[in-house]
């Protein structure tokens, strides 16, 4: 027994020797190859760790030149940064990794502008909306994204936002609020609108990512006598309140070489909304939008084919109260706003919209030099003009199964064909836009391609697509 356990005893001894004599070596060894240091500069309003969890480069972690690679296009693709350079430099302890940035300028308009309707209750009237939205895309530092918009005039309305990830995980938060009052262009009535949304999401693999959501919403409805078209007097009818609460699911895979102004690859997203929740006043259905859009190169490097196809597709009739109307930007160019899904209740819509962008004057960079101070940004802002050939069309009906019928019954469908002018600010990710567009009879016989002759202009801000 006494022999065993020196026996063992000298065992375990030469062991612990030979663990310490080949391992101990090991351990500086182990460490050089190794990040020892991560050095962040440039980062004024970000804070360092957030830079870490979005590069995913931390101390402690073993060197690979790929890893840089890796973080550099993570950052990128955050869009908070102009541009990104990382390096290392191998010391005695390890590896000391260097990232350098320049910061974007956060607080800029998202929603700055405004319309002009022509239409008012169904009589031609003019009336105004004033937008004026304000975004600060680095909230805190952290990532976040704070929203908050008005609606001046005739169309009135308030609204916030806010959107947060939770870093370093791939989760998220967003939380928005609003509230509108505003006129129908072709009914006697009144709308009032209170929404809220909250949204739970996850970033996916492949550029991938999936939402999900619970928007409450309730809308007033003020109907007025039908004479007004005649009389000119408002003369309450009916007052209808519809109670409803949607819950959402986003999926959006985004392959696009950039954010802004893109010229290659492509994105698709679908947005699949229910009111089975909870309806009072409104009838349930379901409802799948699809948004796909595709950029290539022209017929130079500079130019670049946009195509955008968008659809909305019901189970059933949704009622007055959420009826598609079609016209205007963002969706057929050379008709007025909501000019589509008049005669009939229109529950499903589809719309192509297409564009041959190239580019026409590439002016110096600007330097503000007062704003320079505050942000180097201000010291070299870049802006062009650009022009744009235009073909848009769409269409709406009452049920899913006219969507691609040649019968006219319960369809309606116009074709734009224009040309825009676009001043282009890729230091700010923003584009003011005008568009002329020629719009076909939308009266004329079903098959025939007859335009107007007197054209329909489009002023607004940012590239739909």
């Amino acid at each position: 027994m006494q022999r065993t356990i020196q026996l063992s005893i000298f065992i375990i001894t030469t062991l612990l020797i030979i663990t310490y004599s080949y391992g101990s070596p090991a351990s500086p060894a182990a460490s050089i190859d190794t990040i020892s240091t991560v050095i962040i500069s440039g980062n004024r309003v970000t804070k360092a760790e957030t830079v870490k969890y979005l590069s995913g480069i931390f101390v402690g972690m073993r060197y690979d030149s790929l890893l840089l690679v890796k973080a550099r296009r993570r950052l990128k693709e955050t869009n908070l940064f102009f541009k990104v350079d990382l390096f290392s430099l191998k010391t005695g302890d390890g590896y000391r990794v260097y990232i350098i940035l320049n910061e974007k300028f956060y607080l800029l308009p998202y929603d700055l502008g405004g319309e002009i309707f022509s239409y008012r209750y169904g009589k031609r009237e003019t009336w105004v909306r004033g937008r004026l939205g304000m975004e600060y895309g680095n909230f805190r530092g952290k990532a976040e994204i704070l929203r908050g918009g008005l609606s001046l005039w005739d169309w009135h309305s308030v609204s916030i936002g806010w959107y947060k990830p939770f870093l370093p995980s791939p989760y998220s938060f967003s939380f928005s609020v609003s509230a509108d009052q505003l006129p129908d262009e072709v009914f006697p009535i009144d709308h009032s609108i209170l929404r809220g949304t909250m949204a739970f999401g996850r970033k996916l693999p492949l550029s991938s990512r999936a939402d999900i959501s619970i928007m409450p919403l309730v809308r007033r409805r003020i109907m007025y006598d039908t004479n007004y078209i005649t009389t000119g007097k408002l003369i309450v009818t009916d007052t209808v309140r519809v109670y409803e609460a949607f819950s959402l699911l986003r999926w959006r895979t985004d392959f696009r070489d950039r954010f802004f102004d893109p010229t290659d690859g492509w994105l698709l997203a679908f947005d699949l909304r229910s009111n089975i929740l909870h309806n009072k006043a409104a009838p349930r259905f379901l409802q799948l939008f699809s948004d796909v859009r595709w950029y290539n190169r022209g017929l130079f490097p500079s130019h670049t084919i946009a195509c955008r196809l968008t659809s909305i597709l019901r189970n059933t009739d949704a009622g007055e109260t959420h009826r598609l109307q079609l016209g205007g930007e963002g969706s057929i160019r050379g008709y007025a706003r909501s000019q589509f899904g008049i005669s009939f209740v229109a529950n499903n819509s589809l719309t192509l919209s297409m564009e041959y962008r190239f580019p026409l004057i590439r002016f110096p960079d600007m330097d503000l030099y007062l704003l320079n101070q505050f942000n180097s940004v201000f010291s070299a802002i870049s802006y062009r003009l650009d022009g744009a050939l235009i073909l848009d069309y769409g269409r709406v009906t009452a049920t899913i199964d006219r969507l691609f019928s040649p019968l006219p019954d319960h369809v309606e469908s116009g074709t734009g064909l224009g040309a825009g002018l676009r001043i282009v600010t890729p230091t700010f990710e923003r584009s003011a836009c005008f568009d002329l567009v020629w719009g076909t009879d939308k009266w004329s016989r079903h098959g025939n391609l007859v335009f107007i002759k007197k054209p329909m202009w489009h002023v607004y801000l940012d590239l739909f697509y």
